[in-house]
């Protein structure tokens, strides 16, 4: 999974980006609609 080369359709801000990531954090391990975890997440961040 490759997450840095693909570009969105609509700016978003680092806030916005933040605020899902909580979300997404504080439901636990559950994937979301696109299949990816916050573990996948975390791995392609750092």
């Amino acid at each position: 999974m490759n997450l840095e080369n693909e570009s969105k359709s609509y700016p978003i801000t680092k806030e916005q980006v933040w605020e899902a990531y909580k979300l997404v954090k504080g439901k636990g391990k559950i994937p979301g609609v696109d299949g990816i975890t916050i573990e996948d997440i975390s791995r392609n961040v750092i």
